[in-house]
C-alpha cells in the first residue's frame, strides 16, 4: 500500500511539473488557470518582449516591398489631376515610335512650358543613388543587390522622346525625363537622390512655375501629335 501511495505521488509530482512547465512557457490550458490563481507568472515580461520583437521584425518585412501594380496606378491617377490642374495634357502610356525611336514611359506630360517623360522605378527597401553611370544598390529585407541606373535609364528615355518630337515637327519644345520611384515606402539616399522622385513627391515638382508656368507649347495639339504616334495596341485602349 505504502508503496502505492509513493507510486501516486511521485505520477501527481511528474503532472503537476508538467502542467506548470507548460503554464510557465505560455502553452496549454495550464497557463489560463495559473495566471486566474497567480496572476502574473515568472517569464511573462519575457514572453511579451519576444512576442513584440517578433511583430516589429514581421512589420519590417512587410514594409520593404517593391512597388505593387496598384501604386502604379495610383501615380498615374495623381499625374491625370495635376494635368487638369495645371492645363496640360497626359499621354497615357507614354510607349510611343516613330518606327525608329521607341519609349517605354508609363506617361509624358505636355504642358505649356515642356514635355515631360515619366519613367517608373518599382524597386523597394533602401536604394543607393550614388552614381552618374553604372548600377546603383538597393538593399532591402536584408539583402543587397545591383539594380539599373535609373539616370542613364531616363538619359536614354530622353534620346528616344527627342527623336520621336523630332520625326512629329516639334523638335523646339524642351524636353525633360524624371525619374520616379513608386514604391509608397523606399528610401533614397545618397548625394544624387535629389535628382530623383518617390510618387509622392512628384506633384508638387511638377506644379513648380518651371514646368507648368505659361508658355509658347500648344498643349492640345502637342498632345494629339504624340497619341498619333501610340502603336495601334495602345491607341485601342
Amino acid at each position: 500500500m505504502d508503496n502505492l501511495k509513493n507510486i501516486l505521488i511521485i505520477v501527481l509530482a511528474v503532472l503537476t511539473g508538467y502542467v506548470i512547465s507548460r503554464a510557465l512557457s505560455g502553452n496549454g490550458k495550464g497557463n489560463k488557470i495559473l495566471h486566474r490563481v497567480f496572476g502574473t507568472l515568472p517569464g511573462d515580461a519575457r514572453r511579451a518582449k519576444r512576442a513584440a520583437e517578433r511583430e516589429e521584425k514581421k512589420k519590417a518585412r512587410e514594409a520593404e516591398k517593391n512597388s505593387s501594380r496598384n501604386d502604379v496606378l495610383d501615380l498615374v491617377s495623381m499625374l491625370l489631376s495635376t494635368a487638369r490642374q495645371i492645363g496640360g495634357n497626359l499621354v497615357y502610356p507614354g510607349a510611343l515610335t516613330d518606327g525608329v525611336h521607341q519609349t517605354s514611359l508609363i506617361g509624358i506630360l505636355v504642358t505649356k512650358r515642356r514635355i515631360i517623360g515619366i519613367n517608373v522605378f518599382g524597386f523597394g527597401g533602401n536604394v543607393q543613388a550614388d552614381r552618374e553611370t553604372g548600377p546603383w544598390k538597393q538593399t532591402m529585407n536584408g539583402e543587397t543587390k545591383q539594380i539599373p541606373n535609373p539616370l542613364e535609364r531616363c538619359q536614354e528615355q530622353k534620346k528616344q522622346l527627342e527623336g520621336i518630337l523630332e520625326s512629329a515637327g516639334l523638335s523646339e519644345i524642351p524636353v525633360t525625363v524624371l525619374p520616379v520611384f513608386t514604391s509608397k515606402t523606399v528610401v533614397l539616399t545618397g548625394y544624387l537622390k535629389g535628382r530623383c522622385y518617390r510618387s509622392d513627391d512628384l506633384k508638387d515638382t511638377l506644379t513648380r512655375e518651371e514646368y507648368a508656368g505659361d508658355g509658347p507649347v500648344a498643349v492640345k495639339e502637342t498632345g494629339k501629335k504624340l497619341q498619333a504616334m501610340m502603336p495601334q495596341k495602345d491607341k485601342k485602349r
